[in-house]
């Protein structure tokens, strides 16, 4: 086919001439030669590929698929639809969907970190950042302030103080060291020393009586004071408060003393009164009126006089050095026989008048 450089030109010899006869020859190759330039691949010269397929129309026109382009990918097509702007990312939203996040100059300086460690530098953390337990030997030395949840101090003591505690008390601890259990109650047994006691279900119930009456509701007893009636000797009747007279019988009964003689309507006795009271004391139940005890002032403070009454709940029995181990708290009203001068384990005898 006569083309030169992709350029078509006639055969030499088809072009006819005025009033000559065509020959059929020269025409036929003319035809012929059209045909076949029609049928073959149009060049790029003339406006076509050079190519008979589309690889091959890409190769020749340089747009080899991997090589001169980028094959279509729907991620591509994707990214190509965003409106981008300064300091923008694409991220993918989901499959062949993105989007634009804003990426900041601080961004950029950490994500460009060679290292963790560079990342930490650039994030200004410390040593601590990559400790898993912090101990003593992290202490900068500075106590923490309690603003910022430390005590302001490097001793226990002086974090006592600071937190408003109080320092360490004999008695608390002597009660914090104490085995507790049901109805069980601490009580003194020496300077700073306690120890427990039993307190049953009847104990608390009198305790908290508010008054004597309430005290005698609960011990079972009268609601008043009873009256004594004359009797067993003592003639007239009634009550004691009023002048009787006793009959004694004959002198050979009683043994003769220099003391408390007594009248009767026909005869003058000597009576023993120490016998007579002994015979009286003997009889009493211990805690009863007129018996006598031996105990400290275990509530309260303050000196007691001799010949002072106190509450019975205001005293524990004790032995005579004030030791209450075992000792009981009494009832009822009680005089001193003796001298309290501080009101602090010190012993008296005391005795029951109501």
């Amino acid at each position: 086919m006569p083309r030169t450089g992709g350029v078509y030109s006639a055969p030499a010899g088809t072009k006819g001439a005025p009033n000559t006869t065509i020959q059929s020859a020269k025409y036929n190759a003319l035809v012929d030669d059209l045909v076949l330039d029609a049928n073959a691949a149009r060049p790029i010269t003339a406006g076509g590929t050079g190519a008979t397929s589309a690889s091959a129309a890409r190769t020749a026109l340089g747009l080899t698929i991997g090589t001169n382009v980028q094959a279509y990918d729907v991620d591509l097509a994707a990214i190509a639809d965003l409106t981008t702007a300064a300091d923008k990312l694409p991220y993918a939203t989901g499959v062949g969907t993105w989007a634009l996040t804003t990426l900041s100059s601080y961004g950029r300086s950490l994500i460009d970190d060679v290292d963790a460690a560079a990342a930490r530098a650039t994030l200004l953390l410390g040593a601590l950042a990559v400790k898993a337990n912090v101990n003593d030997a992290d202490w900068s030395g500075a106590d923490l302030s309690i603003a910022n949840g430390g005590t302001g101090a490097s001793t226990a003591s002086a974090a006592l103080a600071a937190l408003g505690g109080q320092p360490s008390n004999a008695a608390l601890t002597s009660i914090a060291a104490l085995t507790t259990a049901a109805d069980r109650l601490p009580y003194t047994t020496a300077a700073n020393t306690y120890a427990v006691t039993t307190l049953t279900a009847f104990g608390r119930s009198l305790i908290d009586d508010a008054d004597a009456a309430a005290g005698r509701t609960t011990l079972g007893a009268a609601a008043s004071a009873q009256q004594v009636i004359a009797g067993n000797g003592m003639t007239g009747g009634g009550a004691l408060d009023a002048d009787r007279t006793l009959t004694l019988g004959t002198p050979t009964t009683l043994t003769a003393v220099t003391t408390n003689a007594v009248t009767s309507t026909s005869h003058t006795h000597a009576v023993n009164a120490t016998a007579i009271a002994s015979a009286g004391m003997a009889g009493l139940a211990a805690g009863a009126v007129g018996s006598l005890a031996l105990g400290i002032r275990s509530t309260g403070s303050g000196a007691v006089a001799f010949g002072a009454t106190l509450a019975g709940s205001s005293i524990t029995t004790s032995n005579a050095g004030g030791n209450t181990t075992g000792g009981q708290t009494l009832t009822g009203t009680w005089r001193c026989l003796g001298e309290i001068t501080s009101g602090s384990n010190e012993a008296c005898v005391w005795m029951r008048i109501s």
